[in-house]
């Protein structure tokens, strides 16, 4: 089995569950078991139109069915705890299984949390499906979504990693994936049904096609960057800037003659994904507000209350929000408190979860920032630098934007920095740059399990 094909295959089946249920809900007809069949059939027939294999598609088909299964099987054992995800995201993805159709904008649902009619609702349409698919299973099994994604994130980024060079080594290509992926925001969420980890590999998964389709400019590798656009589009609001950027970041890689079949890939996917996968936020909202992105830009409501901001983060900018909470004590409450960078306290532990907020991605954070910022500096003489510190200002760009980016789970691409300079300093056989950043991050998630558990 070719690593590339099974997370392609999962890639377009996720895409073409969402395609699916999405153009249904215009003709009324609600979620049920024949959403996830024609998905199937769908993602079967665009494959085996790039690829002309119909039996090996189909194989690989069958083990992604297998593979979600079993996901779905071991994720129902898990209770989610977490706030927001009994709060809303639980009662939308029930709501969604019982035939609520949200692209219907005159009916009436009242769910336990007003904004459900509001955000975006991507996850909460896959995670449906396969409730009406694997019924033999307990609901909770859907939070399963949070394992699929990150399977195909990691396997996408083994792959991009293989078509950048990085290394000639497949340990050191699946670690650098792994760590990658496994990231805090990631498995703090993994046992709920909040979506920030979604967004997270729905980032990386787009950021790896890229490279994916750079290194092999056919039409089948163009498709799949489309998917991850509309894919990415449709979890997260704040998820419609970030895509923007990294298509962004795109160009500078994409030679002349390619860049019309770009723009153009590019325009109608986020058309595509906003119009039509989206309707239900972004037509509806501006249907009712004039604003497609309610409630955020509304002054009418305050998305994140000042009560959960940190009293020494009020008020500041958002570049010192960012650098005050990545040399803090990690923290769930309203204390920030600066430490060492170098140092670890055992009081840290207990805040490492799916709401963690001051210093949100490790114990080591700090530290590990404080190294890619080194080890950036150290790779200036490189020939290509400029393109490089370039993409890293695009992703800082994205991270700034972002009035409370001193909240990990808001800004998961945060993390792809240390990871951004890792693979480049691999690329240009800088080893004891990129083994001093791999050990690092490496430590930093062994201490994920040891702080939290011991």
């Amino acid at each position: 089995m070719k690593v590339e094909n099974f997370a392609q295959t999962l890639l377009a089946l996720l895409f073409s569950i969402l395609f699916v249920s999405s153009f249904l809900f215009f003709f009324d007809i609600n979620i049920s078991l024949a959403n996830y069949i024609c998905a199937f059939l769908m993602s079967w027939a665009m494959l085996v139109f790039f690829n002309k294999a119909p039996y090996k598609t189909f194989l690989y088909l069958v083990l992604c069915t297998i593979f979600i299964y079993f996901s779905f099987y071991f994720a129902s054992s898990c209770t989610d705890y977490s706030f927001d995800g009994v709060k809303y995201h639980i009662p939308a993805v029930k709501q969604l299984a019982l035939g609520w159709n949200p692209f219907d904008i005159n009916k009436a649902f009242i769910p336990e949390h007003e904004w459900i009619k509001y955000f975006s609702k991507g996850s909460w349409i896959i995670e449906s499906v396969l409730i009406n698919t694997f019924t033999k299973h307990s609901a909770w099994g859907a939070k399963s979504l949070n394992f699929i994604f990150s399977i195909c994130a990691m396997f996408m980024t083994y792959s991009a990693l293989t078509k950048f060079e990085a290394t000639n080594k497949p340990a050191i290509k699946w670690l650098v994936s792994f760590l990658c992926v496994y990231n805090t925001i990631c498995l703090g969420q993994m046992q709920t049904f909040m979506v920030d980890g979604n967004l997270s590999c729905c980032v990386i998964i787009l950021i790896s096609g890229l490279i994916i389709w750079l290194k092999d400019k056919t039409i089948e590798k163009l498709s799949f960057v489309c998917m991850a656009i509309c894919l990415l589009l449709s979890i997260k609001l704040s998820a419609i800037v970030y895509t923007f950027f990294i298509i962004a970041g795109g160009y500078l890689f994409v030679c002349k003659s390619e860049k019309k079949k770009y723009t153009l890939c590019c325009l109608v996917s986020i058309i595509f994904g906003l119009v039509i996968i989206n309707f239900n936020p972004i037509c509806t909202n501006f249907y009712k507000f004039k604003n497609p992105i309610y409630p955020i830009g509304s002054k009418n409501v305050e998305i994140l209350p000042q009560k959960d901001v940190p009293q020494k983060l009020r008020g500041k900018n958002t570049v010192r929000k960012f650098i005050v909470s990545t040399y803090s004590q990690v923290s769930n409450n309203n204390d920030v408190i600066l430490k060492n960078p170098l140092s670890i306290t055992k009081n840290e532990g207990k805040y490492l979860n799916h709401e963690t907020r001051v210093c949100g991605f490790g114990i080591l954070w700090g530290l590990i920032f404080s190294f890619s910022l080194i080890a950036t500096l150290l790779l200036y003489k490189e020939k290509d630098f400029k393109k490089f510190l370039t993409v890293l200002v695009l992703l800082f760009l994205s991270i700034f934007i972002n009035p409370e980016c001193w909240w990990a789970r808001f800004v998961p691409q945060a993390w792809l920095f240390p990871v951004f300079v890792t693979a480049y300093a691999l690329k240009k056989n800088r080893t004891v740059v990129a083994i001093t950043l791999i050990l690092t991050m490496s430590l930093n998630f062994c201490l994920y399990f040891i702080v939290r558990y011991l």
